[in-house]
């Protein structure tokens, strides 16, 4: 497993976009997605290759706790984030609510991917 490598999982593609390009600026390599579903089986291929996913909590099909909720086995370090704030979500997952600046977004992803 790569520290380098995150997947992004938000059904607003201007998040998602947004934040791929800020990560890849600094030097991380970004799998983004809109679809839950698309996510998992994608993350499901080749689990080992990635250190870190950011999901949004809240998404048509399949919501962010249940999409890494089924990737527990993983080991796979994950960053849970929502406009919400009355979100519960398991104490094992990094929790962030929305908005967020881009800076405060690498710092996190720089702590979360250092303590790998």
């Amino acid at each position: 497993m790569s520290s380098k490598y995150i997947a992004i999982v938000d059904d607003e593609l201007d998040i998602v976009d947004l934040f791929k390009e800020a990560l890849e600026m600094k030097g991380y390599y970004v799998s983004a997605f809109t679809n839950p579903l698309l996510a998992l089986n994608h993350i499901l291929k080749d689990p080992t290759r990635y250190s870190l996913i950011i999901s949004d909590f809240r998404m048509p099909e399949m919501n962010g706790d249940e999409l890494v909720t089924k990737l527990l086995e993983t080991n796979i370090k994950v960053i849970l984030m929502s406009a919400y704030h009355d979100i519960e979500c398991d104490p094992n997952f990094h929790f962030i609510n929305k908005p967020i600046t881009i800076p405060q977004l690498l710092q996190i992803v720089k702590d979360i991917t250092s303590s790998s």
